[in-house]
């Protein structure tokens, strides 16, 4: 498998050309690309600093022109850098305000882990807003790779691990399958959300506002399709699936611990604190983490019971007001 950089200049273009549906939209995918393609830092003097490394010029001018007309601040200020193959966007004076204005910052001044919560909410609902979420992703650190008898493949390189849970929410609000891997030996570990099924790919690139690319480059029927010949390939398809669902837990298990607050047996937030990060491992592997080890019912079962004591509680809420 490779990058294949003529098809995803081609996404590129078509995603560039995407006009929001409305301010919402706007928002949510320059949220995107300062939290995929940057970060908050401060400078040696003091002063805070917002730098977002984009793969394509024609991104980096898009999120100046975005910046520009929702939140009137003009990001011109610290100037375009070129760095090899990458375009930097720095960020100086109006790096407070933008920061605090897009959420990536909370009222104390301290940065955000993630996607911002009202974002995540927000695009739970709306498929428009999860579509332009996924759009900045793409546009920031978006991949397409091949190969020669498979189909093509969405990847969207994350820094962390609450990144890549965001974009995998967006994916799968879009109709498609996202599954996780981590790349802990790369130089600047980090984690990727891919996107490779036909029905999903197509359907996920349709919705970000790229239809001809999903026509045109998505071959619904690969000359030649992967077939599970042997037991070794039904045991790397049922890890597949193992690390979908995982990773959709690894969500609903994070919401959980936010609802329940410090309400919840320490045994049971060790384990869930082990899914959220390790989304792709199987109960099995989880419970070999564990000191001492559990079994993989054991798992199971203190995860049931953090995600039916959230249900509860939410239920509760609701009811009482």
């Amino acid at each position: 498998m490779s990058v294949s950089v003529a098809s995803t200049e081609i996404l590129t273009r078509e995603l560039l050309k995407v006009a929001p549906a409305d301010s919402r939209c706007a928002r949510a995918e320059i949220v995107s690309m300062l939290r995929l393609g940057g970060g908050v830092r401060i400078a040696e003097d003091g002063r805070l600093v917002l730098d977002v490394v984009l793969d394509a010029a024609g991104a980096a001018h898009r999120l100046a022109a975005l910046v520009a007309r929702e939140y009137r601040i003009s990001p011109h200020d610290g100037g375009y850098h070129i760095l090899g193959d990458k375009v930097l966007v720095r960020l100086g004076e109006c790096a407070e305000p933008l920061a605090r204005s897009t959420g990536l910052l909370d009222h104390l001044g301290r940065p955000v882990t993630g996607i911002p919560v009202h974002l995540v909410a927000l695009a739970g609902r709306n498929p428009s807003v999860a579509a332009a979420a996924l759009r900045g992703a793409v546009l920031a650190r978006g991949r397409l790779q091949v190969t020669k008898c498979g189909p093509v493949t969405l990847m969207v390189q994350s820094p962390g691990l609450a990144e890549t849970l965001a974009v995998g929410a967006f994916v799968r609000k879009l109709g498609g399958t996202p599954q996780v891997r981590e790349r802990r030996h790369a130089p600047e570990p980090h984690h990727v959300v891919m996107v490779h099924d036909y029905n999903g790919l197509h359907k996920v690139a349709a919705a970000i506002g790229a239809p001809n690319f999903a026509k045109s480059h998505i071959d619904p029927a690969p000359t030649r399709r992967a077939v599970v010949h042997n037991r070794g390939d039904l045991v790397t398809a049922n890890r597949n699936r193992a690390a979908t669902a995982g990773t959709s837990t690894a969500e609903r298990v994070a919401a959980a611990l936010n609802t329940m607050g410090g309400a919840i047996a320490d045994e049971v937030v060790v384990v869930a604190k082990l899914r959220m990060a390790h989304p792709a491992e199987s109960m099995a592997e989880l419970g070999g983490r564990c000191v001492p080890p559990l079994s993989k019912n054991t798992v199971a079962g203190r995860l049931r019971r953090l995600l039916e004591a959230a249900d509860r509680r939410t239920q509760n809420t609701s009811l009482s007001a």
